[in-house]
Parts: structure tokens; C-alpha cells; sequence
């Protein structure tokens, strides 16, 4: 479910019974996603640098975006890359709101 270009963690973990992820696992992973479609080291992927400096374009932001809702079991719109507009607030903001809502739901 999509909320006003947020998302809805509601679904995170239910259908598989993992674990939600941390913010690190999806900082890590974000990383390493990005790390594969733009061609770079790992280490050239700064969590704390934006989409846009680290080179992200609209179309490898629509792909980044599929294969992150895909791992998080959540549905995504593209305007989020551009509201939390680097892989920390990105991840810090999934991980918080999927908190947030575990707090409400349990």
C-alpha cells in the first residue's frame, strides 16, 4: 500500500516470517545494489552521498526502486529516491518507519 509517495511496511516480513530488516541490512544492500548497476567498487558507494552524485539516473532509479520493493516485500514509488535522497536517509527512514509500525501493530 502507498501512502502519498511513502510506503507501507505493513506487509514487511509477514508473508515469509523473516526477520524485518535492520537499517544496516538495507544500507548494505542498497550499497551493494548500486555498487552493481552503476559499475563501481563498493567502496566508491558513500551511504551519505546522493543519488543523484553518485550517478543514479531516472531509469536505474525506476530498477533500483523495483528490486528494492522486491526485497523488502513493500511497494515503493519512484519519488521516494528524490524525498530521502541518499542511501542513509533512504534506509534510516524504511527502518524506522517499519518500527513504527511493528510498535502499532503489536
Amino acid at each position: 500500500m502507498i501512502f502519498h509517495g511513502k510506503i507501507s511496511i505493513a506487509r514487511l516480513g509477514a508473508a515469509t516470517l523473516k526477520p524485518r530488516p535492520t537499517e544496516d541490512e538495507i544500507r548494505d544492500w542498497c550499497v551493494g545494489y548500486l555498487a552493481e548497476i552503476l559499475e563501481v567498487p563498493l567502496t566508491e558507494i558513500k551511504p551519505e552521498v546522493s543519488f543523484i552524485r553518485l550517478g543514479l539516473d531516472s531509469a536505474k532509479a525506476a530498477h533500483f526502486i523495483l528490486e528494492l520493493e522486491a526485497y523488502l516485500g513493500v511497494e515503493l514509488t519512484l519519488e521516494i529516491v528524490a524525498e530521502y535522497s541518499s542511501i542513509a536517509a533512504l534506509s534510516h527512514y524504511i527502518a524506522n518507519l517499519a518500527t513504527r509500525e511493528g510498535r502499532n501493530n503489536g
